[in-house]
């Protein structure tokens, strides 16, 4: 059974206008990849729509996402948007398979 990350507003939409093009829609898959090379964060993580960045993960919920980026069941869906808005609002939500590595501690 996949497990749920914490829901996030994708970060800087405005200064990625490629997401005018794509057509948005609740319920499109999106994809994360780390951005090591990021000048202001080195812990980054671009969100993307067909290959276009449309954003950022929001710095404060990075550590949520990185240790997944590797999973291959991590899925990210639209479940809201704004794009109308002055400042456009993309919120996504993550989900994926646990495996040893991801799998939160048992409780006692």
């Amino acid at each position: 059974m996949k497990s749920p990350i914490s829901a996030f507003k994708v970060a800087g939409v405005r200064f990625y206008p490629a997401y005018k093009d794509l057509n948005l829609q609740i319920g499109d898959q999106l994809k994360l990849q780390a951005e090591p090379t990021n000048p202001y964060d080195d812990k980054a993580i671009k969100v993307l729509r067909n290959d276009k960045q449309i954003g950022h993960v929001p710095k404060i919920q990075t550590h949520e996402y990185h240790p997944h980026l590797s999973n291959e069941s991590l899925e990210v869906i639209i479940i809201g948007l704004d794009l109308a808005a002055k400042y456009p609002i993309i919120l996504a939500q993550g989900i994926y398979e646990p495996t040893p590595e991801t799998e939160p501690p048992a409780s006692v």
